[in-house]
């Protein structure tokens, strides 16, 4: 199998996955700090949604989440402008990977 003509797409789509992850990454790890600190909270009112946030994310297929961000956020954004509104791929695969990592 020769794979010479596939080097640019394969490039371009290694670069993707490198940009998605980083960003990802670097969200994550901003949201997780934030979460963590709001869960150690000696505040109720702070810890509890916290923990129950934290432990349905845990509780769903990542797979599902993307789905629910891409479909839903399409739906749910075109109710609320009036018109019709698309989530991007990129958007609801980010946001995805943010939620769960």
């Amino acid at each position: 199998m020769d794979l010479k003509g596939f080097l640019p797409q394969l490039l371009s789509g290694a670069q993707i996955t490198i940009l998605l992850a980083l960003n990802a990454a670097v969200v994550g790890v901003l949201l997780g700090v934030v979460f963590a600190l709001a869960k150690l909270s000696r505040h109720g009112w702070v810890s509890r949604p916290v923990t129950a946030f934290t432990n349905l994310i845990r509780g769903v297929p990542e797979f599902l989440i993307l789905l629910l961000l891409y479909f839903g956020g399409t739906a749910v954004l075109s109710e609320l402008a009036g018109e019709y509104f698309e989530v991007s791929p990129w958007g609801a695969g980010v946001a995805a990977l943010r939620l769960v990592l």
